[in-house]
C-alpha cells in the first residue's frame, strides 16, 4: 500500500508566477553570456546567445504586462430590451436631512461667505 494515498497533490504555480521565474531566468542567461565592455571582459561572451536570451525574457516581460498593468476602458451596461421592466433605486447615503450650505466669494477679497445654513433644499 501506498503511503501517498491521503495526500493532497501540490498547488502549481499561477500563470504570473511561472512567468515571473522564466523571466528571471532568461534574463539571468543574457546577463551570462552578455558581450564584454572594455572595462568589463565577460569570459562567456556569445553575442548569439545574449540576443537569444534577451529576446526570450522580453517576450517574457511582454505576456506578463497584460497581468500587472491595469487595463482601463469604459463599461456600458447592455441597454435594456423593449418591454423589459426597468427598476430605478434612489440612494440616500444620509439617514437624516443636512442643512444645505452654500459658500459664496466676496468680490475684490477673495474670502468665502456662508450662506443658506438652513435646511431648506
Amino acid at each position: 500500500m501506498s503511503d501517498d494515498a491521503g495526500k493532497a497533490e501540490p498547488a502549481a504555480p499561477s500563470a504570473v508566477a511561472l512567468l515571473r521565474r522564466f523571466m528571471g531566468f532568461y534574463g539571468a542567461l543574457a546577463v551570462h553570456f552578455r558581450p564584454s565592455r572594455a572595462d568589463d571582459v565577460n569570459e562567456s561572451a556569445d553575442d548569439k546567445a545574449f540576443r537569444y536570451w534577451s529576446e526570450r525574457a522580453c517576450d517574457v516581460a511582454k505576456a506578463l504586462l497584460a497581468y500587472e498593468a491595469p487595463k482601463l476602458g469604459a463599461i456600458m451596461p447592455p441597454a435594456p430590451e423593449a418591454g423589459e421592466r426597468v427598476t430605478r433605486f434612489k440612494l440616500d447615503i444620509f439617514d437624516r436631512e443636512l442643512p444645505r450650505i452654500e459658500l459664496r466669494r466676496e468680490p475684490g477679497s477673495g474670502s468665502f461667505v456662508v450662506e443658506g445654513t438652513g435646511s431648506e433644499q
